[in-house]
């Protein structure tokens, strides 16, 4: 017989906070998105031009993302010359 029970064990679990959520999601968003490219640009091409569709995909990608950046609170570069280190 288990000598810890099922309350004792779920009481002491540490939970992850927002940001370890969001990291650990990271990688699975990226490939969701990075996959459904080739399907998009198989519907959508013969309807748009190549760089109308590709700005088309980079600007749903923006409204994706950035509110998923807002809401998990990650902090934003203080400093200007620290985009991009």
């Amino acid at each position: 017989m288990l000598s810890r029970s099922l309350k004792d064990v779920i009481s002491t679990t540490r939970h992850a906070t927002p940001g370890e959520l969001g990291l650990a999601a990271m990688p699975v968003l990226f490939v969701l998105l990075w996959s459904t490219g080739f399907i998009g640009a198989k519907f959508g091409l013969p309807y748009a031009e190549p760089f109308t569709f590709l700005f088309i995909r980079m600007m749903l990608t923006l409204l994706i993302l950035i509110p998923l950046a807002l809401a998990m609170r990650i902090p934003w570069p203080s400093k200007a010359s620290l985009w991009g280190t």
